[in-house]
């Protein structure tokens, strides 16, 4: 019987790898410049990779550090399928087993976290419910409209290549920092990457303004989507206030 290093052993680790073959086979298909595409595959990977550090056995500062990075990439891995559902890039049935499995997934990652703590952080009814806590944000909501709000505009004009880029990249990245971000315990964490969010929306919003300026979309073109970046980084910044009161 071949040797087996204790993590390897483990169901949540188990599943985690499985998850990794799933993610490379849904973005196997999606245009190779989208942001989601390689943001899936780095967030999955890193679940994994997290669990073997984390499960060393020390229950050093360390290990803990390592389990909390595998719980928000598992956060991170649900934005990204919110964001291929919504972009219509895999299939609603597929859509939903992979939340229901990455949701189980994240709770049994807390689960062998708290197995680790002498004192338990985690907030008891923040994993009590049937969906990932970030979902509950409005400020998470108005982000993935921002989200299919470009992407409809990408699709929907002759914008240059490097401007589509800019705006898939702020979009995504709006939707991921929140996600990751509300998973982490220090509200410095959360803050850091809640900054992060805030740093996307505006870049995506300058970026709207750039291509008013440069004549390649009208104000009506651009004025939805400079709202919504309003509204989102004004939700963000009182979330943000909160973490650091």
């Amino acid at each position: 019987m071949p040797l087996q290093l204790h993590h390897e052993k483990l169901a949540v680790y188990q599943d985690a790898i499985a998850f990794v073959g799933r993610a490379c086979a849904l973005v196997d298909v999606l245009p190779s410049k989208r942001s989601v595409k390689d943001q899936l595959i780095r967030a999955a990977e890193s679940v994994p990779l997290n669990i073997a550090v984390g499960n060393a056995g020390q229950n050093s500062a360390g290990q803990l550090q390592a389990l909390e990075f595998a719980s928000a990439s598992v956060a991170e891995c649900a934005a990204c399928m919110d964001l291929l559902s919504l972009s219509k890039w895999v299939a609603e049935n597929t859509y939903k087993e992979e939340k229901v499995a990455l949701l189980s997934l994240f709770r049994r990652i807390v689960g062998l976290r708290r197995s680790r703590e002498a004192i338990l952080r985690e907030d008891e009814a923040e994993y009590g419910t049937p969906r990932f806590s970030h979902e509950r944000l409005d400020c998470y909501h108005d982000s993935l409209k921002l989200a299919a709000w470009a992407f409809s505009l990408i699709n929907s004009t002759s914008l240059p290549s490097r401007t589509c880029d800019q705006l898939d990249r702020s979009s995504t990245g709006v939707v991921l920092n929140l996600a990751e971000g509300n998973a982490r315990q220090a509200p410095k964490d959360r803050a850091r990457f809640f900054d992060m969010a805030v740093m996307s929306a505006l870049r995506f919003g300058a970026t709207l303004d750039i291509t008013l300026a440069q004549g390649l979309a009208s104000s009506a073109d651009t004025q939805p989507g400079k709202q919504l970046v309003a509204q989102i980084v004004n939700q963000i910044l009182g979330l943000r206030r909160k973490e650091m009161a």
